[in-house]
């Protein structure tokens, strides 16, 4: 076979591996590489003096957030407490559903419970949300409480209810 042959044949073979090759799958996306996870930080000791109080925000700054936290929501209640805390969210005549911010002078953790059963849970800071993953919805006729524990000595809230 002459020179000229097998040029044309592995040209021929080239453009067949081309053509299939347009038509084949795409390939899987990459995997983003794993890391191995930060090593936790150690937990700094405060100096002798220091004041590790959190300043409470103040009611009016809370219900502020009620734009992002609970649009279109009406607020229920506000008010400050010592903990543990229990804010009565009273039976209403229709479905109701219900948004909350709580914030501590501390760590807290709220729950929102109806009767025996807990709806929504917080987890700890200074400053949590109920609802946080869309507002908790009430059957009417069904009464409710959100309930406040942690280690902070005090305790502000506003609670939002629609409609």
């Amino acid at each position: 076979m002459s020179l000229l042959g097998e040029a044309r044949r592995a040209l021929a073979a080239a453009a067949v591996l081309a053509l299939a090759g347009c038509h084949s799958e795409a390939a899987p996306p990459s995997q983003p590489a794993k890391t191995a996870p930060a090593p936790p930080l150690a937990p700094v000791a405060p100096d002798a003096g220091e004041d590790l109080a959190v300043p409470l925000p103040t009611l009016d700054a809370l219900a502020l957030l009620a734009s992002s936290l609970a649009p279109g929501m009406r607020e229920l209640t506000r008010g400050e407490s010592r903990l543990p805390a229990t804010i009565r969210i009273e039976r209403s005549s229709s479905d109701t559903c219900v948004r909350a911010v709580l914030a501590g002078s501390g760590s807290v953790i709220g729950a929102f419970k109806s009767g025996d059963r807990t709806l929504d849970v917080t987890g700890a800071g200074a400053i949590v949300h109920l609802g946080e993953g869309g507002p908790v919805c009430l059957m009417k006729d069904r009464e409710a409480r959100i309930e406040v524990q942690g280690d902070a000595a005090s305790l502000r809230y506003v609670v939002w209810v629609s409609p």
